[in-house]
């Protein structure tokens, strides 16, 4: 479970940092990157991750 709530973390800032980005026109391809890859890492970490109450995934 620790590593799901790592994702989460890291998606979440990375998504957060690629919607600050898309402010600029100089960052905002960057920017839709970052926010692009946040939102797979929390996919992914959901996908591959997560537990259900009993444990099993």
């Amino acid at each position: 479970m620790f590593w799901l709530e790592i994702a989460y973390l890291i998606g979440s800032l990375s998504f957060i940092l690629g919607l600050k980005m898309l402010s600029n026109p100089d960052t905002a391809k960057r920017g839709n990157l970052y926010a692009a890859i946040g939102m797979g890492i929390a996919i992914l970490g959901t996908i591959f991750l997560h537990k259900n109450s009993d444990g099993a995934p």
